[in-house]
């Protein structure tokens, strides 16, 4: 197996324990590529009702990372890294695709003027991100498509989003955008905690503060 391969296979493994585990180990899991189990796919659907929750195991039972945990990309960056540039970039084009739905399925002038400005901001994100991935030769396939995890939109919310009109869109894309922001505050935060590419944590600052502008100015139920 190539170095590569085997990186994007510790992505994948990480992605669905981070599932199992839930937001508390979502970065021992997801980003560090540790805090290891079995491999198997935990993923469980949520209702595009139902609030967000996660099963957490105690700290003390993780398992040690695997060794190919510490292998960098073949661009130099880290697992914690390029860990992050995968979750952030699936969650962005999620997050997008409903935004850009805002000027013709919702009445709130003033969330539809919201929602363009978070999508400019959104927009230059992933072009930061892609361009990172690609210079650390992981523009491929991304690990995390089709997770169902905090932050992220899954197939019935979208599907609900898509149906919605007028003032029920705007509660939906309220909901979920809460969400989102929430978690790449989270997300970011814990990444700059750690050692890594001064690129990253200043593309991940840019957008924790660009996620916490925006929490600061959506407004309504």
């Amino acid at each position: 197996m190539t170095a590569l391969a085997g990186h994007r296979t510790a992505v994948r493994r990480a992605v669905r324990r981070a599932v199992r585990a839930g937001l508390g180990a979502l970065l021992c899991a997801a980003l560090a590529a540790g805090c290891g189990a079995d491999g198997t796919d935990g993923t469980t659907p949520r209702s595009a009702s139902a609030p967000v929750t996660g099963t957490s195991r105690p700290v003390a039972e993780a398992s040690p990372p695997p060794a190919v945990a510490s292998t960098p990309s073949p661009g130099g960056l880290g697992p914690t890294d390029t860990g992050w540039l995968h979750l952030s970039l699936a969650m962005e084009e999620q997050s997008l695709a409903l935004l850009e739905l805002a000027p013709t399925h919702g009445a709130d002038p003033a969330l539809t003027t919201w929602a363009g400005d978070l999508a400019q901001g959104q927009r230059a994100d992933l072009t930061t991100l892609r361009a990172l991935l690609a210079a650390a030769g992981l523009d491929g396939e991304n690990p995390h498509e089709g997770h169902d995890m905090p932050g992220m939109v899954n197939a019935a919310e979208r599907r609900a989003l898509e149906r919605a009109r007028g003032t029920r869109f705007d509660e939906l894309l309220r909901a979920a955008l809460r969400e989102h922001l929430a978690q790449t505050r989270t997300l970011a935060t814990a990444l700059r905690r750690t050692d890594g590419d001064a690129r990253v944590h200043r593309l991940a600052r840019r957008m924790g503060e660009r996620a916490a502008k925006a929490e600061a100015g959506l407004t309504g139920p």
